[in-house]
């Protein structure tokens, strides 16, 4: 995904941002799933003269791991 601001006001701009999410899903039994999320982020930093860039901005990635019984 990919979001970018598209207007600017009182001199303060959003960073972008992109972030991919991906999934992994076994099957240990028949009545067994385990599953696994990898979801990624990233913010570039505020621009305008109203910013503050250096609070601003980074990168997070999350590790989800989970069960489903049936």
């Amino acid at each position: 995904m990919w979001q970018q601001t598209v207007h600017e006001r009182d001199n303060f701009r959003p960073g972008r941002q992109a972030s991919a999410d991906a999934g992994f899903n076994y099957s240990a039994t028949p009545n067994l799933n385990l599953m696994l999320q990898l979801n990624l982020q990233h913010k570039w930093r505020d621009g305008g003269v109203n910013a503050e860039p250096a609070d601003s901005g980074g990168t997070s990635a999350f590790l989800s791991p989970g069960i489903s019984y049936v």
